[in-house]
């Protein structure tokens, strides 16, 4: 499914592409020009975009809550009835911003633009053992010697996450006319990721059989440099107003790199146990970027302005994630998921301004 989606966005970007070209020859005359001139200095373009969005990362849960309730076989049914709740840690909204420069016309039409996005989400989350409960943490290596002793589980367990995204594009961009109003503006070049990952965990257990306390500590970094290419199209909806909707697609190559350390202290028998672990390797990560807004023209001391409002979805595949660990034997402490597993996405609104000179 996520080939599929990603060779969706990239066939439908092609085609808009290539049908705006096709139809560039109709002749047709701007909806709107703000200043009704040419640029004095060269048809510069420079601007920033607010960004409110909101992280979707998947695989981040932390614990398990569950119950069991008991009926005794003097009521004729020996029962044992579970149920339980994997605790998820989600992520909240935050700001971050993106900024580019333009410029008209480099060759045979074609524009230049060089674009830089930011930003980061940090969010942390806790979760206690109720009455007649039991807690389980998922982050840490089940090896006998790390786990908490039993199935007793623990009173607390805590986490917290920081993900950071930068990504920088320098792309060819063109617009054709398409009749009267209609405007695409097909781009292609180069694009770079920057992932930075941060999720870490930590529990404690403290009743009559056991004093004790763990951590697990993970984090991820990739860089990637890759291809990208989409189209944008507009609506000229009266003086000034217009509409858009934009898509591309994206694939970039990179090396990540990822390490988990576990703890664990048992204050009862002044113990210690931890373990660290390393990995790199190269990875594909395919990406996709739609998005759809409003925008407002005007021109202001011989210089056209532009503000406008959109959201817009980005997403990633796979994006290394922290390995489970599924065996608590020593000689199978290598035994796991994979390393790249994860899908991680933005979406929310973006408010910018632009200005022309």
């Amino acid at each position: 499914m996520k080939k599929k989606h990603f060779l969706a966005t990239l066939l439908a970007a092609t085609v808009l592409s290539t049908g705006a070209v096709n139809a560039a020859y109709d002749s047709c005359d701007s909806c709107y020009d703000p200043c009704e001139m040419d640029s004095c200095f060269g048809g510069f373009e420079i601007g920033a975009d607010f960004l409110y969005w909101k992280l979707c990362l998947d695989d981040l849960n932390y614990s398990t809550s569950y119950q069991t309730n008991f009926t005794p076989a003097s009521t004729g049914t020996l029962l044992f009835d579970q149920s339980g709740t994997n605790n998820y840690l989600c992520s909240d909204w935050k700001p971050g911003f993106r900024v580019f420069l333009a410029k008209d016309n480099v060759f045979c039409d074609w524009d230049l633009i060089a674009s830089y996005a930011w930003i980061n989400h940090c969010n942390s989350s806790s979760s206690s053992v109720t009455e007649n409960g039991v807690l389980q943490p998922t982050l840490i290596h089940p090896n006998a010697l790390l786990a908490p002793a039993g199935d007793s589980g623990v009173a607390s367990v805590s986490a917290s996450l920081d993900v950071t995204y930068q990504t920088f594009d320098v792309l060819f961009a063109s617009d054709y006319c398409f009749r009267q109003c209609h405007n695409f503006k097909p781009f292609f070049g180069v694009t770079g990721v920057f992932l930075d990952q941060d999720f870490n965990s930590s529990w404690e257990k403290n009743d009559a059989d056991e004093n004790s306390e763990g951590t697990t500590k993970w984090s991820g970094e990739y860089s990637g440099y890759g291809l990208k290419m989409g189209t944008e199209y507009s609506l000229s909806i009266c003086d000034g107003f217009s509409m858009y909707a934009n898509a591309s697609g994206s694939i970039t190559v990179g090396d990540q790199s990822s390490s988990v350390a576990f703890a664990k202290t048992d204050n009862d028998a002044n113990t210690s146990w931890q373990a660290a672990i390393k990995e790199e390797e190269c990875v594909f990560v395919p990406g996709y970027n739609i998005g759809v807004g409003f925008q407002y023209d005007s021109c202001l001391c011989d210089m056209e302005y532009s503000a406008r409002l959109g959201y817009e979805f980005v997403q990633l595949h796979n994006v290394n994630n922290q390995r489970h660990y599924n065996s608590g034997e020593v000689s199978e402490f290598s035994s796991s998921s994979s390393s790249t597993l994860a899908t991680l996405g933005y979406h929310g609104i973006n408010v910018g301004v632009s200005v022309t000179f």
